[in-house]
């Protein structure tokens, strides 16, 4: 499957802000900035938000990815680290536990620009 619908994104994003208000005390401005997989959003300056349906990765399958995430960040890795909710968990649900949503610390760098970062294969 590809992106979301359009038709879709308006609940989801309204679903994400509210579960951020509760669950994380986030009381900053949002912004999609990405839509495939999953839904990726900018929060503020220093946090990154992604909601997932929950058909295309289930929870354990997040579960796994975090706790990974974490592992490399606890041994000094660059990565975006989970950020847990005041529920002390690092996914909550959505929609009727169809989305699940995560926090993460925005990573160290830059953003990556394919004309200055890519090379052709020679």
């Amino acid at each position: 499957m590809g992106a979301i619908d359009s038709r879709d994104m308006t609940s989801i994003s309204r679903e994400v802000v509210r579960v951020f208000e509760g669950a994380w005390g986030i009381d900053e401005p949002i912004e999609l900035i990405g839509n495939v997989e999953n839904c990726v959003y900018r929060v503020g300056d220093g946090f990154v938000a992604r909601a997932t349906e929950n058909h295309r990765r289930g929870v354990g399958e997040l579960r796994a990815e975090l706790d990974w995430i974490t592992f490399l960040a606890q041994r000094g890795l660059p990565v975006a680290s989970p950020i847990r909710s005041h529920n002390g968990v690092a996914i909550e649900v959505g929609l009727g536990n169809e989305l699940a949503i995560c926090l993460f610390e925005r990573a160290p760098g830059e953003a990556f620009d394919q004309d200055r970062h890519w090379t052709a294969v020679r």
